[in-house]
This record gives structure tokens, C-alpha cells and sequence, in this order.
């Protein structure tokens, strides 16, 4: 999950915040910047998914700790 993620907080302030809905945004931005690259009819989900997988880190200290064992870390191809 997301560690120490620049947010807003309640009353408009900034702070640093960690769990899995500080890595969402991040997710879901790379989903946004690959279906923009191929095209949004031309993934379905199973292969957005894997395309984003295929593109992201695989720290080992991660090994055991999320459901992919993966972080939020990617080089996604640009759009033409």
C-alpha cells in the first residue's frame, strides 16, 4: 500500500498519510496513462491489469506483503 503519501486531510491542510487508499490513486492513474497509449477499447480488464503488472516493480522486501508483491512504482510506455 501507499507509505507516507503527500494528501489533503480534513480542513484543507497537507499531511502524510499511508494504506491502500493512497495507492489507489497511483493505480488508477497508471490505468488511466496505459488505456490513453492503447486505446480504451482496446484492453479488456484482465489485460489492463496484466499490462500495469508487467510494468511495475518487484522489490523482494515486498515478497509476502501485498496480493501481487509488487509496488505502485512503474515505467508505463508514453502515448504516442
Amino acid at each position: 500500500p501507499g507509505d507516507g503519501i503527500l494528501s489533503t486531510t480534513m480542513g484543507g491542510d497537507a499531511g502524510l498519510m499511508s494504506g491502500t487508499s493512497m495507492a489507489t490513486p497511483f493505480v488508477s492513474g497508471a490505468a488511466a496513462l496505459v488505456l490513453a497509449a492503447a486505446g480504451p477499447a482496446s484492453l479488456n480488464t484482465a489485460q489492463l491489469r496484466q499490462a500495469i503488472l508487467a510494468a511495475v516493480d518487484t522489490p523482494p522486501s515486498l515478497a509476502g506483503k501485498t496480493s501481487t508483491g509488487v509496488s505502485s512504482c512503474c515505467s508505463l510506455p508514453a502515448a504516442s
